[in-house]
């Protein structure tokens, strides 16, 4: 301890462990800056700790190595004001900015973005892929000093946008565009590519759209296909008796109606992004509404033409159908007072008479049903529609019919017995009402009587059985409770 104190007392630091001098710290470099020696210092000095670390050395032995490590690179940061890169190796020297090669820069953060990935890969320490990561950052900051924008992801230049197209507007081109980077998007999403990938390539779509809208005025159709352009819309509104010409550009629009539609429907099925649905169904509409202008009619469901009756000439002593409206409708008001105060039926039904002959006028004189009133159906219309079956779904070839095919909440009815039938629990029979029981289904029945009987047996209930075959003197007797039977005429 005396000598310990001894060499503490000239030296000003505590005696090295087993007696042996440390290694002197180099001195402090001269002001030309001979960085590259330090580091070599530094990465000798490295291998000293892993070497002591590796042999299990003692911390008094270890922790003066550390110190001198971290004196060398305390020495590299004073001179160079960056902290030392790992290992001790001097890191690749930035391309300086005014050289305006952005290209190389790119590669630069192409090959530092694989370092950082490989020495995450190998699990290396903190202390080794920060360097990394600040090299990285570094390189991409002088990319943005340079150009102005965020360097792509993976180091890789960016598409460069389009130019704008000439005033004299080549928007199939543009629409061109739209569609192969509408297809890059998709297939980035398909590979589950990561956000710095996928961002930079819908700005790009969206830069293409953006063009297209200021080229045409209108926002370009999903998919980047050009839409049906809509025909052109008459200045003034048509008489009741149309002209050729107005009706052949009334079926034009339909026509665009009818595409429009199946391109909404396509992308409906095949769940396209919203803002493509939403610019497919607003061009629909604006068909919708081309064709009202010129007709003065509602477009008929799937744009098909509405069957044009000629229109009936009467003399209506009511005169415009403005008066007519204001007719109906103060004869709806006594129809409805009528039946509040409690009216005979008999003066109710007369004023519901002269109502509906109001209501004919109107359609006769305007050939539409009067506002705010639904069209009328006949009862064997509505039989149909009850009974109209449920559309059969498509068989798609290679595609197997063993799994359930109906939706539970949307065909409960087929859902269900597809449920019974494919598990093949039942079998249908030739009589109606009437079903096969199959193994499983009637195994299951075995265990609900199984479980019934015991439960009423232990209340005190005992079984009996009846026949199966009932007298016809027995039926007459009960055949208002009987609607719907099965007799036996051959016994």
């Amino acid at each position: 301890l005396a000598f310990k104190k001894q060499y503490k007392d000239l030296t000003g630091v505590d005696a090295p462990a087993g007696g042996k001098p440390a290694a002197k710290p180099a001195p402090a470099p001269a002001s030309s800056g001979n960085a590259d020696k330090i580091l070599e210092q530094i990465a000798e000095q490295g291998n000293v700790v892993r070497d002591l670390k590796a042999a299990k050395a003692g911390k008094d032995q270890i922790k003066p190595a550390v110190d001198q490590l971290l004196a060398f690179k305390k020495q590299y940061k004073d001179l160079t004001g960056v902290d030392a890169p790992a290992g001790g190796k001097p890191a690749a020297k930035p391309a300086p900015a005014s050289s305006g090669n952005a290209d190389k820069i790119l590669e630069q953060i192409a090959e530092q973005g694989n370092v950082v990935r490989d020495l995450k890969a190998a699990k290396a320490g903190k202390d080794q892929i920060k360097p990394a990561v600040d090299q990285l950052l570094a390189f991409k900051k002088q990319y943005k000093d340079l150009t102005g924008v965020d360097a792509p992801a993976g180091g890789k230049p960016a598409a460069k946008p389009a130019p704008a197209p000439a005033s004299s507007g080549n928007a199939d081109k543009i629409l061109e565009q739209i569609a192969e980077q509408g297809n890059v998007v998709r297939d980035l999403k398909a590979a589950k590519a990561g956000k710095d990938q996928i961002k930079p390539a819908v700005d790009q779509l969206l830069a293409f759209k953006k063009q297209y809208k200021d080229l045409t005025g209108l926002d370009a159709p999903a998919g980047g296909k050009p839409a049906a352009k809509p025909a052109p819309v008459a200045a003034t509104p048509p008489p009741a008796a149309a002209t050729a010409t107005s009706n052949s550009d009334g079926d034009k629009i339909l026509e665009a109606i009818f595409e429009q539609g199946n391109v909404v429907r396509q992308l409906k099925s095949n769940k396209a992004p919203k803002p493509e649905v939403t610019a497919a169904v607003q061009l629909l509409l604006k068909h919708k509404a081309e064709y009202k202008a010129l007709t003065g009619k509602d477009a008929q469901p799937g744009g098909k033409a509405p069957s044009s009756e000629p229109v009936k000439t009467m003399s209506v002593d009511s005169g415009s159908p403005q008066q007519l409206e204001a007719q109906i409708k103060e004869q709806g008001d006594k129809v409805r007072a009528a039946k509040g105060s409690g009216a005979s039926k008999d003066e109710v039904q007369g004023l519901v008479k002269e109502l509906l002959k109001l209501k004919t006028d109107y359609k006769t004189l305007t050939g539409n049903d009067p506002p705010g009133a639904a069209p009328q159906q006949s009862s064997k219309q509505k039989k149909k529609e009850k009974k109209a079956p449920a559309p059969k779904p498509k068989i798609e070839a290679g595609v197997t019919r063993l799994g359930i095919e109906a939706k539970k909440f949307e065909d409960l009815p087929n859902w269900y017995s597809q449920v019974i039938t494919k598990s093949e629990m039942i079998e249908y029979y030739d009589v109606s009402g009437c079903y096969i029981l199959r193994p499983w289904s009637f195994f299951i029945w075995e265990i609900i009587q199984k479980w019934f009987d015991t439960h009423i047996k232990a209340m005190g209930v005992t079984n009996c059985y009846f026949p199966m075959f009932v007298s016809h003197a027995a039926l007459e007797k009960r055949k208002k409770y009987r609607p719907r039977l099965c007799v036996d005429t051959t016994a």
